[in-house]
C-alpha cells in the first residue's frame, strides 16, 4: 500500500469548527480570545465559530435522535456535537478555550497524515484528548466513535462519567482490530505541552516568567488547553491569562486593567476581525441536474462536494432532476437561476462527452462563469468524444494528474440499517455496466464481462448456496431509494462489478468486492482501480475465469479483510485531498479575464456558434444509450 503524500497540503478539510451555545457575543474575554487566534494564524482555513441556534442546519435530526429532549450538561452536549460535526464535514475541533499558538499548515500536514489526529494521553485513565480533533471527512475512527456516542444515549438521560467519550474511544479501540491499526499508526503527540497551565487556579493568576513569554515568541507546542471556569478573584492585570487575552486581542480593541467575565458578568462586545477567505455562491450540477439521469455513484459524489463547501461556509445550489436534498444547501433549476448570480460552477462526477447534449447545453449556458470539473473522466484530445469545457479540472482519470473520487466519502442519509443474511448460504452481489458505446462498440465486452460473472457466481451457489442479488446503480431504472440501493450492497457477502461506483459502493459499506474491467485495453475501472492496493481486479480482454472463481472463494473466506480496510483508508485521503484542492480553487476564483465571447478558454478547441444545435440533433443516439454514465 502506497504511503499518502505528505506534502505541507493538510489531509483533512481546512474548517476549524468553535462552538459556544449561548452566542460568541455572550463568551466570556478568554473564550473570544482563543476564537481570535485561530482566525489570525489560519488565514486560508475557514473558520465556523456556531452556536446553539446554528446547529439544525448543519446537522440532521437523526445525528441528535439519541440526546433529543435529553438536558445534557453542555460539556456532554458539546462531545456529541463535535463527533457529528467531524462525521458528516471532516476537519478541526478546537474547544471554546483552546488557544492557537501556530498555524495549522505549519504541523498538521504531518500530525493528520493518515486521516485523523487528536493529543495523546491527557491523563493515565484516556487514550486521547478530545479538545482538539482533526479529521478527514469518511474517517472510520470518527464513524465508529460517533455510532457508540449514539449507542450510548439511546437507553440514558445523563452521562456515568465526566470522561464518557473518552472512555468509549478506548472501547472502540478494544474491540475492532481496524479501529486499533488505524489509531496505532497515528503520530503521537503528548497532551503534557497544551497542558502546560495545570492547574489553572495557580499557573494562570500568576505573573509571566520568562518561560511564558518565551512560549509565546516561540511556541514549542501548537495549542494550549486553557479554561473560562475560574474562580474570584480575578487574574490582575499582570498576569499569565492576562498576557494571553491581550495577545490575542490587541489588534481589536484596546487593552482592558480587567477581565469581567471572569467575574461572572456579561462581555457583549463586538467579534474578532475575522481573517477567513470570503464566502461564496456556488451551483453544484451533476448528471441527475437532467431528467432521468445520474447513478447512486453521481448522487454520493454531488453530495460530498455540497456537504464540503457548505462547511466551508459557502452559500451552496445544487442542481438536481429529482428530488434530492443536502443539509445546508439548496435545490435549484440551472435552467432557470441566473448564471451571473454564481461566483461559481462545478460539475461533478461522469464522463465528459462531446455528443452529450444536455451536458452541452448546461456548459454554454454558464459559460461566463468559472467552471471546475470535480470527479469527472476526461477523454484524450483526438477522441471523438472529447472536450474540455473547464477552468480547473480535479479528473479522476484522462489528465496527467489523477484526483481521487469523491463519492467514497459522502455522509450517510439517516441511520445506516443493519447487515442481513439468509439463513443458509451467502449473497452475492452483481453490479453490471452494460454497453459503454462512449468508447466505441468494438472496444466494449460487456457480454463477455456478464458471461464470466454468471459463471463465477453459479459456481459459488453450488459450493455454499445462497442468492444473487442484482443491483441496479441508475437512480431511475433502480426504482427505489439512493438509501435503498445502499441497503442492497450492505447485504451482500461479496460484490462482482464491472462498474467504478460498484466497487466504490461495496468498500464504503465494507464489502469486499472482484472488479472487471470491461474496455478492451483497460479502461476507467482499471484506470481508477489500479493503484488503490486492492489486488482483485480483472480485465475482460485477458481474464482466466478460473482465477477469478479462487478470488471470490478467498474472499468469501475472510482473507483481505485488513487490505480492504487499508484500501478504503488510502482512497478516503486522497478523496479528501481532491476536496481540498477544490478549496483552493475557490478561494483564488475571480471572473477569467482569457475568456472569449463565448465562455470557452482560448488554449482548449472552440466549438462554432452552431455546434450546440449539431450536438442536440445527437440526443437520440445517447438516449439509445440510456445514458449508462458514472
Amino acid at each position: 500500500m502506497p504511503d499518502h503524500d505528505s506534502s505541507r497540503r493538510v489531509p483533512v478539510p481546512k474548517i476549524v469548527w468553535c462552538l459556544w451555545f449561548q452566542g460568541w457575543d455572550q463568551a466570556p474575554e478568554v473564550v473570544r480570545a482563543c476564537l481570535q487566534t485561530w482566525r489570525r494564524h489560519n488565514p486560508g482555513w475557514s473558520i465556523r465559530a456556531l452556536c446553539r441556534d446554528d446547529l439544525p442546519s448543519l446537522l440532521d435530526r437523526d445525528e441528535f435522535r439519541a440526546v433529543e429532549g435529553k438536558h445534557l450538561e453542555p460539556e456532554a452536549l458539546s462531545d456529541v456535537v463535535r463527533l457529528a460535526l467531524l462525521r458528516r464535514y471532516g476537519g478541526v475541533w478546537a474547544d471554546s478555550t483552546l488557544y492557537c499558538l501556530r498555524p495549522l499548515d505549519e504541523w498538521l500536514p504531518q500530525a493528520a497524515r493518515h486521516g485523523f489526529f487528536a493529543f495523546d494521553r491527557p491523563g493515565p485513565d484516556r487514550m486521547i484528548s478530545s479538545w482538539f480533533l482533526a479529521a478527514s471527512m469518511g474517517s472510520e475512527i470518527i464513524r465508529q466513535w460517533h455510532d457508540r456516542t449514539v449507542e450510548y444515549w439511546r437507553d440514558r438521560h445523563e452521562r456515568d462519567h465526566y470522561f464518557w467519550v473518552h472512555h468509549l474511544f478506548g472501547r472502540c479501540y478494544e474491540a475492532d482490530p481496524h479501529f486499533r491499526s488505524l489509531w496505532d499508526r497515528v503520530p503521537k503527540h503528548s497532551a503534557d505541552g497544551p497542558h502546560r497551565y495545570l492547574p489553572y487556579e495557580e499557573t494562570l493568576h500568576r505573573q509571566p516568567t520568562r518561560q511564558d513569554r518565551e512560549l509565546l515568541d516561540s511556541p514549542t507546542t501548537p495549542v494550549l488547553k486553557l479554561t473560562h471556569k475560574i474562580s474570584p478573584p480575578a487574574p490582575g492585570e499582570d498576569s499569565v491569562l492576562r498576557r494571553l487575552c491581550d495577545r490575542a486581542l490587541a489588534p481589536d480593541r484596546p487593552r482592558r486593567r480587567i477581565i469581567p467575565s471572569l467575574r461572572g458578568r456579561s462581555t457583549a462586545t463586538a467579534h474578532p476581525r475575522h481573517t477567513s477567505a470570503p464566502r461564496k455562491r456556488l451551483l453544484v450540477t451533476w448528471y441527475g441536474s437532467f431528467e432521468g439521469h445520474g447513478t447512486i455513484g453521481d448522487l454520493l459524489a454531488m453530495q460530498s462536494v455540497t456537504t464540503h463547501l457548505v462547511g466551508l461556509g459557502h452559500r451552496v445550489d445544487h442542481a438536481s432532476g429529482a428530488h434530492v436534498q443536502v443539509r445546508g444547501a439548496t435545490g435549484a433549476d440551472w435552467r432557470q437561476v441566473d448564471p451571473d448570480s454564481f461566483d461559481a460552477v462545478i460539475f461533478v462526477c461522469g464522463p465528459i462527452l462531446k455528443t452529450h447534449p444536455e451536458t452541452a447545453a448546461l456548459f454554454d449556458r454558464f459559460a461566463g462563469r468559472p467552471l471546475a470539473g470535480v470527479s469527472v473522466s476526461m477523454f484524450p484530445q483526438g477522441h471523438f468524444n472529447f472536450i474540455d469545457p473547464f477552468d480547473s479540472v480535479f479528473a479522476r482519470e484522462g489528465k496527467p494528474e489523477r484526483f481521487e473520487d469523491v463519492a467514497l466519502i459522502a455522509p450517510r442519509q439517516g441511520s445506516p440499517s443493519p447487515r442481513e443474511h439468509p439463513r443458509d448460504g451467502v449473497t452475492l452481489g452483481v453490479v453490471l455496466r452494460g454497453p459503454q458505446g462512449e468508447y466505441g462498440d468494438d472496444r466494449c465486452l460487456w457480454n463477455e464481462t456478464e458471461d464470466v460473472v454468471n459463471w463465477v457466481a453459479q459456481a459459488i451457489l453450488a459450493d455454499r448456496g445462497g442468492r444473487v442479488l442484482a443491483i441496479e446503480n441508475h437512480l431511475l431504472r433502480s426504482g427505489i431509494t439512493p438509501e435503498a440501493i445502499e441497503h442492497q450492497y450492505r447485504a451482500c457477502d461479496l460484490i462482482l462489478t464491472s462498474r467504478f461506483h460498484g466497487a466504490m459502493l461495496a468498500v464504503r459499506n465494507g464489502v469486499p468486492y472482484i472488479a472487471i474491467d470491461q474496455i478492451r485495453g483497460g479502461a476507467k475501472v482499471d484506470a481508477l482501480l489500479g493503484d488503490s492496493g486492492w489486488p482483485h481486479r480483472f480485465r475482460a480482454d485477458r481474464i482466466d475465469r478460473e482465477e477469478v472463481l479462487r478470488a471470490a472463494r478467498r474472499l468469501l473466506a475472510g482473507d483481505d479483510a485488513q487490505t480492504l480496510v487499508e484500501a478504503r483508508e488510502h482512497a478516503v485521503l486522497r478523496a479528501n485531498d481532491t476536496l481540498v484542492h477544490l478549496q483552493e480553487w475557490i478561494d483564488h476564483v475571480g471572473r477569467p479575464s482569457d475568456r472569449p465571447a463565448n465562455g470557452w478558454r482560448r488554449d482548449h478547441p472552440q466549438p462554432g456558434p452552431w455546434s450546440w444545435k449539431a450536438l442536440l440533433n445527437l440526443r437520440s443516439a445517447a438516449l439509445n444509450r440510456e445514458s449508462r454514465l458514472g
